[in-house]
């Protein structure tokens, strides 16, 4: 669903099986092999006289459009789920931080397909909240569509599901910009009691201290060095403490940041060995802890 693979190994987009072959176990069609030919054709028969039955294998290059014989406006939906972004403006050369949060409590799964204008906004990274690196199809990033799908426990409403990273290239808003469609995969939403709703995506001039975000260690676990990125929204003042798992202080340390996206990074040079080690960020009143792991060499 996520485009991560564009064809089958081993196989064709059409098969064709001969109309009058009946299949020995259905729950199996491979298994024995179906033939794909005619032999020994009676003497008599013509061309005419044979039929096959084409079968469609998949659609993994997104060659049909399975929206096609549908209705615009699918009549099984219920209601919907709001995600909500920030109204953003911005100009050539900015760092543009969009996080996404739904607006309901019982969200339960979510797919669309997100995009952006290419021509006005590059991509830069893509930052995980309670959506994983693995929801994201980006085979389609260059024209500007990422496909997105995802399953989980219900998270409190608008906790952090993910945020893009963009880097600005022409003048323009968010809010213009960037969307959810149902190009490719149709935009839903699954609440806990398994109703589906519409996806939509809404945009708002948000308080400047609810864009402040502060994310997991990446990668993690790690071998040679972890980034902690963060987006601030206006110049902030940020101290940090790294520990062992024994409550040893490793590295401290602190730094006037400007407003915009920046990152900490920790190396193994500065940790000194394998281990599990804590992380505390302090930024004013807001204060993020986690946990990350050190690979031995």
């Amino acid at each position: 669903i996520l485009n991560l693979d564009d064809h089958f190994p081993n196989n064709t987009s059409w098969r064709f099986v001969p109309k009058n072959y009946v299949f020995p176990n259905p729950d199996n069609p491979f298994n024995p092999p179906f033939p794909e030919a005619y032999y020994n054709v009676p003497s008599g028969d013509t061309l005419s006289d044979l039929d096959f039955v084409a079968i469609k294998i998949g659609d993994l290059n997104f060659s049909a459009n399975p929206h096609a014989l549908t209705s615009a406006e699918d009549r099984n939906l219920t209601g919907e789920v709001p995600f909500w972004a920030p109204a953003i403006d911005f100009a050539p050369g900015q760092t543009v931080v969009l996080p996404f949060r739904p607006g309901a409590a019982d969200l339960a799964g979510y797919q669309a397909t997100l995009w952006f204008d290419p021509t006005r906004l590059r991509l830069k990274d893509l930052l995980p909240g309670f959506s994983g690196a693995g929801d994201f199809g980006m085979k389609k990033v260059g024209e500007g569509q990422i496909l997105t799908s995802w399953v989980g426990d219900p998270p409190a409403k608008g906790a952090l599901a993910f945020a893009l990273v963009f880097e600005a290239t022409g003048w323009g808003n968010t809010r213009d910009l960037v969307g959810f469609s149902s190009e490719k995969i149709a935009a839903e939403a699954y609440t806990d009691d398994l109703e589906k709703r519409a996806l939509r995506l809404y945009f708002a001039d948000a308080p400047a201290d609810k864009d402040l975000a502060i994310w997991d260690n990446q990668p993690n676990p790690f071998s040679d060095e972890t980034r902690i990125p963060f987006y601030l929204p206006e110049k902030k003042h940020l101290e940090w403490s790294v520990f062992r798992s024994d409550g040893t202080l490793i590295i401290s340390g602190e730094k006037w940041f400007e407003a915009g996206a920046g990152e900490l990074r920790f190396t193994r040079a500065q940790l000194g060995r394998a281990g599990v080690y804590f992380y505390r960020i302090k930024v004013n009143e807001t204060e993020k802890t986690g946990r990350m792991v050190l690979f031995s060499e």
